[in-house]
């Protein structure tokens, strides 16, 4: 995520100035949270190209107290029309966190084509604060975060 600026990353809301999209970088600080009154709020990256996704990883926030434990993982091409990622025909939940610092890594059984990605929390401990990275290949077939 070092590749991409601070502005191809947004959210729904954000719970204070404290948790912008851009600190959701993973090993950044302290992560982006939303507010509490935004239950299906999402963090959103703009991948600035067309990427075949084959990777997420999160981690909770910086200070260690609160993570997300469940997610689900969107995408789409022209930040219009959504998808849910999906694996076996339903809506894949994603095993997240279980402390604010270890990186928990989900490959995706079905790599799939996108620019724009959204992380949406489901579950969590405590406020849903994340840190995430995208993987995936350029036309070139070289795997990277992104």
């Amino acid at each position: 995520s070092r590749v991409l600026p601070d502005n191809r990353f947004s959210a729904s809301t954000i719970y204070d100035s404290r948790y912008h999209p851009y600190y959701a970088r993973l090993n950044g600080s302290p992560g982006w949270c939303r507010k509490s009154s935004d239950p299906k709020g999402y963090l959103q990256i703009d991948l600035n190209a067309v990427f075949v996704v084959c990777a997420v990883a999160t981690q909770g926030a910086s200070y260690g107290t609160e993570w997300v434990t469940s997610y689900k993982v969107q995408f789409s091409m022209d930040n219009q029309a959504w998808s849910t990622y999906r694996e076996t025909g339903t809506d894949k939940v994603f095993n997240g966190n279980t402390d604010g610092t270890t990186v928990v890594k989900n490959t995706l059984a079905v790599p799939t084509m996108a620019r724009f990605i959204r992380f949406v929390p489901l579950t969590s401990q405590r406020d849903p604060t994340m840190r995430v990275e995208v993987y995936g290949t350029k036309p070139d077939g070289m795997l990277q975060p992104m």
